[in-house]
C-alpha cells in the first residue's frame, strides 16, 4: 500500500488552516495543523510538505522555515502570505521553499503546487534511496569478477552525476525566471554529453508552441520550426524519446538541421501526470553523439519539468497579478477582501486613499477599524447583516469617520463548495466624488 503524504499547515487562522486542511484532505492527503511555531515543533521532523504562514504570531514563517531546513533537510516547504513581497518571495526561496503562495489561495493553485512539491520530494528520495542500494552493492564487490567491478562502476558513476544534475537542477530552480532557469539548465546538459546545442520548448497542452529556450556551444545559432508530421512534432504526438545517431542517412531530416551540420539528435518529451508541456531537443555535429547518455537524458528532462513549470508558472501568475492590480488600482471605488474574522487581507489603491494609510500597512487589520473607527463591528453595518444571512447587502451611510455623506457600501460573501462562508469584498464609493 502506498506511503501517504503529510503535510503540516502553519497558520493562525483556523479558518483558513480548516479550508486548506479539507481541501488536501479530499484530495487524499495525511493533514496536520498548528496555529503557531511551538505547536509545529512535534511535527517538523516528520512532515513531506510544511505550509507555512509568513506572519505567525510568535515567530516569523521565515525563521520556521530555516529551522526546518536543519531539521528535516528533505520536506519540502510552501510559504503562505496576506501580501504581495517580492523580497520575502525571493528570501523563501533562497531558504529551499518551492512556492511562494498569496492569500487567498485558490483550491486548484493549491492542489498543483502541493503535487508538484510532492513530486520533487518523492524524486528526491528515491534518489537517496538508489545511491545508498548503489553504495550497498559497492560494498559486496570484493569477490566479484572485474568486469562486474566495472560495470558497478559504470552505474555508481551514473547515479553520482544524477546526484550532480538533481543539486545543480534545484539550485536552477531557486529562480523564478524560466530564461534564467532553462539557461543553467541547458548549460549543464551540454557539458555533460557534449552536445553543440541544447533547447527547451514549451508549448500549451494540445497547442502549439508558446515559448523556448535555446543554448548553443561552439557553433552559429540557428532556429527550427515544429512541422506536422516532423521529429518534434512526433516527440509531442507520441510523448516518447527520440535519438537519431546519423541525421545524414535520413531523407526527413529538417533542412536546416542539414544546413547547420547537425549530425545527430535527441528528443525528450517533459511530461507531467501524462500530459505533454514541452520537449528537450539537443544537436550535435558529431555523429552518434547521445548513445551512450540516453539514460542521464532522460532523467535530467524527468527531473527538469518541475522547475521549469514553477517558474513558468510564477511568472503567469505574475504577469496576471499586475494585470489584474492594474485594473483593480485604477477604479475609484474602495474594494477590500477580508476573512471570516473581518480581518483584511488584501485592499486596492483607492480604498487605501480613503482611509489614509499605505497599502502595505493594511492587511490584517480590521476593517471596523478603518472603515468606521471602532474596534469592535458596528450592529447595524451592512456588513454584519451579510454575515447573519449569508447574502449580499448594500447601503448608502453617512460616515463622519471618512468625512463622507454619502458613501455606497455592499458586501458579498464568498463561499467554499460546502456552502460555507470563507470570504467577504466589501466595496465602497463615495457618490458625492461622482463626476
Amino acid at each position: 500500500m502506498q506511503q501517504k503524504h503529510k503535510i503540516l499547515i502553519i497558520e493562525d487562522n483556523k479558518s483558513l488552516a480548516t479550508a486548506l486542511s479539507d481541501i488536501l484532505t479530499n484530495h487524499g492527503y495525511l493533514v496536520e495543523m498548528a496555529e503557531n511555531a511551538i505547536e509545529a515543533q512535534a511535527h517538523l521532523t516528520t512532515a513531506h510538505l510544511v505550509l507555512i504562514d509568513l506572519l505567525l504570531p510568535d515567530r516569523p514563517g521565515m525563521e520556521l522555515l530555516k529551522e526546518l531546513r536543519e531539521v528535516n533537510p528533505e520536506a519540502e516547504a510552501i510559504i503562505i502570505t496576506g501580501y504581495a513581497d517580492t523580497h520575502s518571495a525571493i528570501d523563501a526561496l533562497n531558504l529551499g521553499a518551492c512556492a511562494y503562495l498569496e492569500k487567498p489561495v485558490l483550491p486548484e493553485k493549491l492542489i498543483l503546487f502541493a503535487k508538484r512539491s510532492l513530486e520533487k520530494w518523492q524524486l528526491s528520495r528515491e534518489l537517496k534511496r538508489r545511491e545508498q542500494e548503489i553504495r550497498g552493492l559497492t560494498a559486496l564487490t570484493g569477490d566479484i569478477l572485474n568486469e562486474r567491478i566495472r560495470m558497478l562502476e559504470e552505474a555508481e558513476e551514473k547515479e553520482q552525476q544524477l546526484a550532480r544534475l538533481f543539486r545543480n537542477i534545484s539550485l536552477a530552480s531557486r529562480s523564478l525566471d524560466p530564461v534564467k532557469v532553462g539557461n543553467e539548465l541547458l548549460t549543464q546538459i551540454v557539458d555533460l554529453t557534449g552536445a553543440n546545442h541544447a533547447s527547451f520548448i514549451f508549448t500549451v497542452p494540445y497547442r502549439d508552441i508558446v515559448d523556448r529556450v535555446d543554448y548553443f556551444k561552439d557553433m552559429k545559432p540557428f532556429q527550427i520550426e515544429r512541422r506536422p508530421g516532423g521529429k518534434l512534432d512526433a516527440i509531442f504526438r507520441n510523448a516518447e524519446p527520440l535519438v537519431i545517431s546519423d541525421l545524414t542517412k535520413n531523407p526527413a531530416a529538417h533542412p536546416q538541421l542539414v544546413a547547420a551540420g547537425i549530425k545527430s539528435m535527441a528528443g525528450y518529451p517533459l511530461v507531467i501526470e501524462e500530459i505533454t508541456y514541452g520537449a528537450l531537443l539537443l544537436h550535435s555535429i558529431r555523429d552518434g553523439a547521445f548513445a551512450n547518455h540516453k539514460d542521464i537524458i532522460s532523467a535530467f528532462a524527468d527531473l527538469c519539468i518541475i522547475p521549469l513549470k514553477i517558474a513558468i508558472a510564477y511568472k503567469e501568475a505574475e504577469t496576471s497579478r499586475q494585470e489584474w492590480e492594474t485594473t483593480v488600482n485604477a477604479l475609484r471605488i474602495g474594494i477590500v477582501l477580508m476573512d471570516r474574522d473581518r480581518m483584511i487581507i488584501k485592499a486596492n489603491k483607492f480604498f487605501s486613499e480613503m482611509v489614509g494609510l499605505p497599502l502595505h500597512q493594511i492587511p490584517r487589520k480590521r476593517i471596523c477599524q478603518l472603515a468606521h473607527g471602532h474596534s469592535e463591528p458596528i450592529t447595524d453595518c451592512p456588513l454584519e447583516k451579510a454575515c447573519k444571512t449569508g447574502k449580499s447587502s448594500d447601503a448608502i451611510i453617512d460616515e463622519p469617520f471618512l468625512k463622507m455623506k454619502e458613501l455606497q457600501v455592499r458586501i458579498e460573501p464568498i463561499f467554499d463548495d460546502k456552502g460555507s462562508i470563507t470570504h467577504f469584498v466589501h466595496t465602497f464609493e463615495d457618490l458625492q466624488s461622482r463626476p
